[in-house]
């Protein structure tokens, strides 16, 4: 159920965010375009929340082999995407630290890079799928402390 909420609030919000940014010009500034490119990094990442949603449901792997390769692989895509607009936004973000007090905010992106830059690598470990018995699959690929929001104290 909540798994269901956030995909539906993710989708929302991020097609909404990436629809204002684009939609008008003088919104097209490059802290905006770095907000939509996060966006379409979440959106990519949150339309693999249902296959999670539903593995964690049925205890099982149905979805076949071609999904147990690609899931794993756009959620790292998509933390290296993530991760390189936040090293870019933070960039940004340096630069009006020196000037204001910004300097919390540098901080906790840091923190969030360190983070994500620590689960990209937990999936780069991730081993290959293997069959059970009754011919249910089960993909060892997925990491599935990334879905633990006990993991994220910030």
């Amino acid at each position: 159920m909540v798994l269901g909420v956030c995909f539906v609030v993710a989708v929302i919000a991020n097609l909404g965010i990436a629809a204002c940014a684009l939609r008008y010009r003088e919104m097209r500034t490059p802290t905006n375009l770095c907000l939509v490119n996060l966006a379409a990094a979440d959106l990519l990442f949150a339309l693999g929340v249902p296959a999670v949603a539903y593995t964690r449901l049925t205890q099982s792997w149905r979805l076949g082999e071609l999904v147990c390769r690609l899931l794993p692989y756009s959620q790292v895509m998509t933390l290296f995407s993530f991760s390189l607009s936040l090293n870019r936004l933070s960039s940004f973000v340096r630069k009006l630290a020196r000037t204001c007090k910004y300097a919390p905010t540098y901080t906790a992106y840091r923190e969030l890079g360190a983070r994500t830059r620590r689960q990209f690598n937990s999936f780069e470990r991730g081993k290959n799928s293997s069959l059970q018995s009754g011919g249910t699959s089960s993909c060892k690929k997925l990491n599935y402390e990334l879905w633990d929001i006990r993991n994220y104290d910030v």
